[in-house]
């Protein structure tokens, strides 16, 4: 284990996150303050830059006098004392009406497109939705509710079968009640209960608790080597927009918009691959799971296209 000295209270430290905050230009990663030490300068420094305990502040709206602290208002570089005209009281009235102004109307009334039951056109009995007409949605909260239950007891789970755990070989009924969600599983549920499940998934971390650990670390060490300069969030983000409409580029199928998909590695990073966007491809993920460490030549040759470059 590292352990870093903090240069404010001197005091000897592990070098983890737990007493130090992230720094990626830092030594280990960390920070060369400690937590505790951090939390005290910031409110220094928002204590000698924001507000002033000696003046006092009248509210815009109010019109009532305040210290001018960060108590009784928010911060603001430009204004006076570095504090907003408006107390936090204010403030937030202000964002509530906005939100009734915004979504909704208490003056008129919305039917319900499933029950057809007339409520008051306000957030209390429908969601929001900017495009809908008051800014809500067309369906109620409650309708909305049974809906998405209804929608995950047809696809996943089946009331009328049973299903055996193949852990403590008990019978249950199909559902979500008992086991978890399993897509290519029988009934779309998984073979093991919940109970199982948990006591088999807590067994595998302590007996590969180093391994697993171990196996974050390599990823995120690697990856930092494998960046190439000047490709950051920004970039990445710039990339996947230009390759829409999506492709998985190892089977050739198209991917939905509202579907999920994986941002892969061409030449894995295990093998010397590169971080950048000539290495990157966009996959579905059952393409990308299967496909593990190898290249898409070694994964599929026959499916493979030979006109995208590696």
């Amino acid at each position: 284990m590292n352990w870093k000295v903090c240069r404010q209270c001197g005091l000897k430290l592990p070098a983890t996150v737990e007493y130090f905050y992230k720094h990626k230009n830092s030594k280990f990663g960390v920070l060369a303050v400690c937590k505790n030490c951090t939390n005290k300068l910031a409110r220094e420094y928002d204590r000698n830059h924001y507000g002033n305990e000696n003046e006092i502040r009248i509210c815009s709206i109010c019109k009532q006098e305040h210290p001018a602290t960060l108590k009784y208002f928010h911060k603001l570089k430009k204004g006076k004392f570095g504090l907003r005209s408006i107390c936090k009281r204010c403030t937030n009235k202000s964002q509530r009406e906005y939100k009734r102004d915004s979504y909704g109307s208490e003056n008129e009334t919305r039917i319900c497109s499933i029950c057809k039951l007339e409520y008051p056109a306000t957030i209390e009995y429908f969601h929001k939705q900017r495009k809908g007409k008051l800014g809500l949605a067309t369906v109620c909260k409650s309708c909305k509710s049974k809906l998405e239950k209804e929608y995950k007891c047809d696809c996943y789970g089946n009331k009328n079968e049973t299903k055996i755990c193949s852990g403590c070989k008990q019978e249950f009924p199909a559902t979500l009640k008992y086991f978890y969600k399993g897509k290519n599983c029988k009934f779309g549920v998984h073979s093991f209960c919940k109970k199982c499940f948990s006591k088999k998934r807590s067994l595998y971390y302590q007996c590969h608790k180093e391994q697993t650990n171990n196996h974050t670390r390599i990823r995120r060490a690697k990856k930092r080597i494998a960046t190439v300069l000047g490709f950051g969030v920004t970039e990445l983000s710039k990339w996947i927009e230009s390759q829409k409409p999506f492709k998985c580029y190892l089977c050739g199928k198209r991917i939905k918009e509202n579907s999920s998909y994986h941002l892969e590695h061409r030449v894995p990073l295990s093998r010397g691959g590169v971080h950048a966007p000539h290495n990157l491809g966009i996959a579905c993920p059952t393409c990308n799971l299967s496909k593990q460490d190898k290249t898409p030549a070694e994964f599929n040759p026959e499916k493979f296209f030979p006109e995208l470059s590696l």
